[in-house]
């Protein structure tokens, strides 16, 4: 299993709460054998703040879960999942996604099913749509750029701006 935590603005909602912090969530979370289970585990917990994670397993299930002190999201798909901010419905009230979940899902589309690991860090590259970011604090500034293949048990992550050529793979053995 994998997950990527990624940011999840405030939008307005009160919080935090007492409850149980994110990087704790997250550590039982991925103590889970299936998915499933790491979903349960998202929905029985009293969670304290904002997050957003992006999970997936060996099987290609994909799932997005977005808690906030009020309220917790969990969607699942299988094919393709793209999260900057909040995304889902329950959270943000719309069915407008962030600028950059769009421009990757258009990617993703484009792709026609042909996808690779080239094709895909050239997705974290892109500056047409935002995805890819050099700027300051103000235009915002890509932190990392991260691939799983919870498939073959590996997961490749670039510091910085996805078009920096800067990859690095590791690889994940049984435990």
């Amino acid at each position: 299993m994998a997950l990527c935590w990624t940011w999840g603005d405030t939008r307005g909602i009160k919080g935090p709460r007492v409850g149980i912090p994110s990087y704790v969530l997250i550590a039982q979370m991925l103590y889970q054998d299936t998915l499933k289970a790491a979903l349960e585990e998202a929905r029985r917990a009293r969670h304290a703040g904002w997050f957003t994670f992006v999970l997936a397993d060996a099987k290609g299930q994909l799932a997005n879960v977005e808690g906030t002190p009020e309220k917790l999201a969990v969607e699942t798909v299988r094919g393709h999942l793209a999260r900057a901010d909040f995304a889902s419905r329950e959270i943000i009230g719309s069915a407008k996604p962030h600028p950059h979940c769009r421009r990757m899902c258009e990617l993703l589309a484009g792709s026609k099913g042909k996808l690779n690991r080239a094709v895909l860090q050239g997705f974290f590259g892109d500056h047409q749509g935002g995805i890819c970011k050099h700027g300051g604090p103000k235009q915002g500034l890509t932190l990392d750029s991260m691939l799983f293949n919870t498939t073959t048990r590996e997961a490749l992550v670039s510091r910085g701006p996805g078009c920096s050529g800067r990859w690095k793979r590791f690889t994940f053995k049984d435990a």
